[in-house]
Protein backbone atom coordinates (compact mmCIF):
# COMPACT_ATOMS: atom_id res chain seq x y z
CA UNK A 1 0.00 0.00 0.00
CA UNK A 2 1.22 3.47 -0.73
CA UNK A 3 0.65 6.73 1.12
CA UNK A 4 -2.27 7.79 -1.10
CA UNK A 5 -4.12 4.51 -0.51
CA UNK A 6 -3.75 4.71 3.26
CA UNK A 7 -4.30 8.43 3.72
CA UNK A 8 -7.38 8.78 1.55
CA UNK A 9 -9.54 6.76 3.99
CA UNK A 10 -11.75 5.91 1.02
CA UNK A 11 -13.35 2.49 1.18
CA UNK A 12 -15.33 1.02 -1.72
CA UNK A 13 -15.82 4.40 -3.38
CA UNK A 14 -16.97 6.16 -0.21
CA UNK A 15 -16.01 9.76 0.32
CA UNK A 16 -13.08 10.66 2.64
CA UNK A 17 -13.87 10.88 6.36
CA UNK A 18 -13.34 14.64 6.53
CA UNK A 19 -16.00 15.22 3.87
CA UNK A 20 -18.35 12.53 5.10
CA UNK A 21 -18.26 13.78 8.68
CA UNK A 22 -18.12 17.54 8.10
CA UNK A 23 -20.15 19.23 10.79
CA UNK A 24 -20.06 16.20 13.09
CA UNK A 25 -17.13 17.38 15.22
CA UNK A 26 -19.47 17.86 18.17
CA UNK A 27 -22.15 15.45 16.93
CA UNK A 28 -21.22 12.56 19.18
CA UNK A 29 -18.15 11.20 17.38
CA UNK A 30 -14.45 11.10 18.00
CA UNK A 31 -11.78 9.86 15.62
CA UNK A 32 -9.19 7.26 16.57
CA UNK A 33 -5.96 7.18 14.55
CA UNK A 34 -4.20 3.85 14.88
CA UNK A 35 -0.74 3.89 13.33
CA UNK A 36 2.37 1.73 13.01
CA UNK A 37 5.83 3.25 13.27
CA UNK A 38 8.29 0.83 11.67
CA UNK A 39 11.29 2.65 13.14
CA UNK A 40 10.11 1.91 16.70
CA UNK A 41 8.17 -1.25 15.87
CA UNK A 42 5.06 -0.07 17.76
CA UNK A 43 1.36 0.34 17.06
CA UNK A 44 -0.18 3.35 18.83
CA UNK A 45 -3.52 5.16 18.92
CA UNK A 46 -4.34 8.86 19.24
CA UNK A 47 -7.84 10.33 19.64
CA UNK A 48 -9.13 13.49 17.89
CA UNK A 49 -12.34 15.50 18.05
CA UNK A 50 -12.62 16.08 14.28
CA UNK A 51 -11.91 14.08 11.14
CA UNK A 52 -9.71 16.71 9.48
CA UNK A 53 -7.26 16.79 12.39
CA UNK A 54 -7.22 13.00 12.54
CA UNK A 55 -6.44 12.72 8.83
CA UNK A 56 -3.66 15.34 9.03
CA UNK A 57 -2.09 13.45 11.95
CA UNK A 58 -2.39 10.11 10.09
CA UNK A 59 -0.64 11.65 7.09
CA UNK A 60 2.25 12.87 9.25
CA UNK A 61 2.72 9.42 10.81
CA UNK A 62 3.48 7.74 7.45
CA UNK A 63 7.20 8.31 6.93
CA UNK A 64 8.44 4.94 5.60
CA UNK A 65 6.95 2.50 3.13
CA UNK A 66 6.25 0.06 5.99
CA UNK A 67 4.36 2.65 8.11
CA UNK A 68 0.56 2.76 8.08
CA UNK A 69 -2.27 4.70 9.69
CA UNK A 70 -6.02 4.13 9.92
CA UNK A 71 -8.67 6.70 10.91
CA UNK A 72 -11.78 5.23 12.57
CA UNK A 73 -14.86 7.29 13.49
CA UNK A 74 -16.09 6.15 16.91
CA UNK A 75 -19.47 7.17 18.37
CA UNK A 76 -19.27 8.73 21.81
CA UNK A 77 -21.12 6.87 24.53
CA UNK A 78 -23.27 8.75 26.99
CA UNK A 79 -22.19 8.56 30.59
CA UNK A 80 -24.56 6.72 32.89
CA UNK A 81 -25.95 8.63 35.82
CA UNK A 82 -25.98 6.66 39.05
CA UNK A 83 -29.38 6.47 40.70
Amino acid sequence: MNREQINSTEVNGAEPLAAANAGHATGGQEFHVTFYNSRHGRVSTEIFDDAASAERFADRMICDEDDWAIVDPVPLQQNRIAA
